[in-house]
């Protein structure tokens, strides 16, 4: 596999870890009754889906619209 494929599974890897602490600290907080700024949330989770796609098209033209 060439380096520029590893740098984008790298990079996809590491937003889709991002994506899974989202969801889990926004699931936590919400079963705990904790105050939760969940528009914050949500714009965090919609900037990282941003970023997945940007990185998925540049991974062998994918899109993952």
């Amino acid at each position: 596999m060439s380096g520029h494929k590893e740098g984008h599974i790298q990079s996809i890897t590491k937003i889709i870890d991002g994506l899974l602490d989202c969801i889990r600290e926004e699931s936590a907080a919400m079963r705990s009754n904790v105050r939760f700024d969940l528009p914050g949330s949500n714009a965090r989770k919609s900037r990282l889906l941003y970023e997945l796609s940007r990185a998925a098209s540049g991974f062998g033209g994918a899109d993952f619209s």
